[in-house]
């Protein structure tokens, strides 16, 4: 039991190192992005404070809106049967086992895009059943939550995620959604869900996650 402890806390830790680096990253584009984003978002909120610019205000923030990327880099994480964690970073990330009838068990979200990861919150929620592995039936019941990197779901305990919540907070998510689709055990593939809808009915294998301007 205590190896099994240090193995999954090794994991975990490998998870977060991994989601770390990848935040910190970025590239002579997204730099530049970044750095005119918060110049014009410095300009706004000065202009912000000073009624008499508030048409001038108005206009700023509308450059800042045209300014904003159209998709956002995000860090995805989930844990999948026999597969232990998983994480990947890109645009528009997939993570599952489409073919192997593996159950996803959990999932963590954030964005990494430099100029939206501190103005983007991702808060997530996932719907728990018990399967057929299962030995506490009790334990796999019920929705858990988490946000920005925060792991949802579970580890060793043989649940399945049969429904995903996802939406945005923060200052910048205004101008955003969000967008998820699952590949289901039996039905499928899912239409595409956004914002805070449920997607998912029964065992989900796999998910891709994506978050788009508005």
């Amino acid at each position: 039991m205590k190896k099994t402890s240090i193995f999954v806390a090794t994991l975990a830790l490998g998870m977060l190192a991994f989601g770390a680096n990848a935040q910190n990253k970025e590239t002579a584009a997204q730099k530049a992005q970044r750095e005119k984003m918060e110049t014009l978002q410095r300009e706004l909120d000065a202009m912000k404070k000073d009624k008499a610019k508030a048409a001038d205000a108005a206009n700023k923030e509308k450059e800042l809106i045209a300014n904003l990327p159209q998709n956002a880099e995000i860090i995805f994480g989930a844990h999948i049967q026999n597969e232990g964690d998983r994480q990947t970073v890109a645009v528009k990330p997939t993570l599952g086992s489409r073919g192997k009838s593996r159950r996803v068990e959990g999932i963590t979200v954030r964005v990494s895009e430099p100029s939206l990861r501190d103005k983007i919150n991702v808060v997530y929620d996932v719907q728990l059943a018990p399967s057929k592995d299962s030995k506490d039936k009790n334990a796999c019941q019920g929705n858990k939550s988490g946000k920005d990197g925060s792991f949802a779901g579970s580890q060793g305990g043989a649940c399945e995620v049969i429904g995903v919540r996802i939406s945005l907070e923060g200052p910048y998510a205004q101008y955003y959604s969000v967008m998820y689709k699952a590949h289901q055990s039996g039905t499928g593939d899912t239409a595409e869900f956004k914002d805070g809808a449920t997607c998912g009915s029964a065992r989900i294998e796999e998910l891709t996650v994506w978050v788009v301007k508005k």
